[in-house]
């Protein structure tokens, strides 16, 4: 995954959410009750995300003094919730002014293909985004605040695939953690044809070398080979690579169709 950048007032880039320093005036925060209205999700989002905002509004009230009331337009509301399916800027998040503001939901930079980010991380993108409504700044001390400047990009599933490997071919899938170590549940089904050989290596340049036959570095307790069904929880490094290999060589064994999934779990200590 993308380490990314959760802003008040300007882009967000790889790497943190960072502020650019913009003031609140502070005046939602001294509402008792604060009008709120969510734009309809993208399509192709599940509607599951639509309760991020509730849950964040539920968050702040048991800190503030302040009531979140749902509303049914836009004119009427206080704050208005703009959902965003891909910033296209590496934002995670932006507050516009107290009264605008913007979510992502997920982004292609994994494998250049759109994956949701997990619910957990934009139920927290809400509440970052909520607390700048309220008037609040970024912190960039305390990194357990729901307001400080970082945040971690992590995908529902980082690869999740349907392919056919030829006879006697190699491919390859990166995992996408923004941590430079992370622990990642892999599966991979055959859906016809032979069996596959799999290994996990720490590097491309390791993948470059066990394709070309050379000595190579592995992770040895994550490969297997002749499987038809292969389901593991490996801790890998943010170079990691799953590679698959069709063994049959003879130039007329035929191809396999295989379905593989890649989810990270939890972080590893760096």
């Amino acid at each position: 995954m993308a380490l990314f950048l959760l802003i008040f007032g300007i882009a967000l880039f790889s790497g943190c959410i960072e502020d650019d320093g913009a003031q609140t005036n502070g005046g939602l925060s001294d509402q008792k009750i604060v009008k709120l209205y969510a734009e309809a999700l993208p399509s192709g989002v599940d509607e599951k995300y639509a309760n991020a905002v509730r849950e964040a509004a539920s968050y702040w009230e048991t800190r503030k003094d302040v009531t979140f009331k749902e509303v049914s337009s836009k004119t009427e509301a206080d704050v208005v919730v703009f959902w965003i399916k891909e910033f296209g800027t590496q934002k995670l998040g932006h507050a516009m002014s107290e009264r605008w503001v913007e979510i992502g939901l997920g982004d292609s930079g994994c494998m250049h293909k759109w994956q949701a980010f997990t619910y957990e991380l934009v139920l927290s993108l809400a509440e970052h985004e909520l607390g700048h409504a309220l008037g609040l700044d970024d912190d960039y001390n305390n990194s357990e605040d729901i307001m400080y400047y970082k945040s971690n990009t992590r995908y529902e599933t980082d690869v999740e695939e349907t392919e056919v490997i030829a006879d006697g071919w190699f491919m390859s899938y990166p995992v996408c953690t923004s941590e430079s170590a992370a622990t990642y549940d892999i599966e991979i089904q055959v859906e016809s044809g032979g069996e596959l050989n799999v290994k996990v290596v720490p590097t491309k340049e390791d993948y470059n070398l066990l394709i070309n036959h050379k000595p190579f570095m592995t992770y040895t307790t994550c490969n297997e080979d002749k499987t038809k069904y292969y389901n593991k929880t490996c801790a890998v490094s943010s170079d990691a690579r799953v590679v698959l290999e069709n063994p049959r060589a003879s130039g007329t064994g035929e191809a396999t169709k295989f379905k593989i999934t890649i989810k990270e779990t939890t972080t590893q200590s760096q």
